[in-house]
């Protein structure tokens, strides 16, 4: 019933996983926070943060997937491509990734073809969100304000938490496109954790 803990329900995900409070904006670890932030985002300052939460809450990864999806329509360019990266995919883990992303999309696994992108981009938001209120770089009230509106994106584009999970689990195993064994190794993360956020006693 607390409002604010309501809205922090979109970086929950990530909350667990960084052993994070799930209902309030602090930090268990700042200098984690800001390791993570700057190994995997390249982000050090409020400047950076509030340009890829722009970028995020923009377009994101999510734009891009709907790019390739619409030419995989295409078998033949699917097939073309797929040739062309295998070429260079033992070289380029840009291409080869590329190359496992697109045989996804020919195959339809998980039913890709319908699966909504949004809620990758927007949950990643919401960490990103709290961690730079936690670290200084955003107001308490700016950081409350974006993630009302990431909720209310959310909300735009799925009818529940499952359906939102759903999607924000699918499409982080199509951006990771690591192979099979470390999908396996995903897939059992996100179960788990899915179980804590949606299981009869979750989050």
């Amino acid at each position: 019933t607390d409002p604010h803990a309501r809205l922090l329900a979109p970086a929950i995900p990530y909350a667990l996983c960084h052993e994070n409070p799930v209902d309030t904006l602090e930090l268990t670890d700042r200098t984690a926070t800001r390791n993570m932030l700057a190994w995997h985002w390249s982000i050090r300052d409020r400047r950076r943060l509030i340009t890829q939460l722009y970028a995020l809450l923009r377009d994101g990864h999510r734009k891009d997937y709907e790019f390739l999806r619409r030419n995989c329509a295409d078998r033949a360019w699917a097939e073309s491509m797929i040739d062309t990266l295998n070429e260079t995919a033992a070289d380029s883990t840009d291409d080869w990734e590329d190359c496992w992303r697109i045989c996804r999309f020919l195959n339809n696994d998980r039913d890709i073809w319908t699966l909504d992108f949004a809620a990758w981009d927007f949950i990643r938001a919401a960490m990103l969100t709290r961690a730079g209120a936690g670290l200084g770089w955003l107001s308490e009230e700016e950081a409350w304000d974006t993630l009302a509106l990431i909720n209310r994106a959310l909300q735009s584009c799925y009818s529940s938490w499952e359906e939102a999970w759903e999607a924000f689990r699918t499409t982080r195993w199509l951006w990771a496109a690591e192979g099979e064994t470390q999908g396996a190794t995903d897939d059992l993360h996100d179960r788990i954790r899915g179980n804590i956020l949606l299981g009869k006693a979750g989050l």
